[in-house]
């Protein structure tokens, strides 16, 4: 997904791909599937959980490893300090940085405020 300056540009429609493009391979998606945005300054990854992908799917990331997560509460403006944190802890435990962080939105535009704004943060660790 494009971004400026880490701002995300055209997420609903990079959302609404993601979802064509696992209907499109007879994914199934699971009741609230997990939609992974990625760091970047000009380009995000975007990742969309999926299940009951035909083996040898193109462009499927089946990415393995180890996920050190944490649930913060980040409002407008504090996710950069929360993801900091996070790849602290992750560094301090794993004894070496994270091959990428992502983020899951728990909640929507219209809810965030209500639910202080719950985030999971991801570090992930590849096998």
């Amino acid at each position: 997904m494009n971004a400026v300056a880490g701002v995300p540009v055209g997420f609903e429609n990079a959302r609404r791909a993601l979802f064509d493009r696992a209907a499109a391979l007879g994914a199934t998606l699971p009741e609230g599937a997990m939609l992974l945005i990625g760091e970047g300054r000009f380009r995000r990854p975007l990742l969309l959980e999926v299940e009951d992908v035909p083996d040898g799917a193109r462009d499927v990331v089946r990415p393995g490893g180890v996920a050190f997560t944490r649930l913060v509460h980040a409002p407008w403006g504090e996710l950069a300090r929360a993801a900091k944190q996070l790849r602290t802890e992750a560094e301090q435990r794993y004894r070496r940085q994270p091959a990428n962080l992502y983020a899951w939105y728990l909640t929507c535009r219209i809810c965030s405020r209500e639910r202080n704004f719950e985030t999971l943060l991801v570090a992930h660790y590849p096998a």
